[in-house]
């Protein structure tokens, strides 16, 4: 129910969705992430990441998660 929440969401966003690039990010009040957002935050940061992992297995884990992360 949460995921179709959150691609409800996405898809009928506007700007305010998104943070500003190059810009000041002011947070009014508490900010929580749930944890489905905290996996789509961490999903979206593994292509940076994957480029600078020296280690092949970690390489070979990264891989992997960007594969399913489409269907998740």
């Amino acid at each position: 129910m949460e995921s179709e929440k959150r691609r409800t969401d996405f898809l009928n966003a506007g700007e305010e969705f998104y943070a500003p690039v190059c810009g000041e990010v002011n947070l009014v009040g508490e900010v929580t992430f749930s944890g489905l957002q905290d996996v789509e935050l961490i999903l979206s940061a593994l292509p940076w990441v994957l480029s600078q992992v020296g280690d092949e297995g970690v390489g070979s884990e990264i891989r992997s998660w960007l594969e399913i992360g489409g269907a998740l």
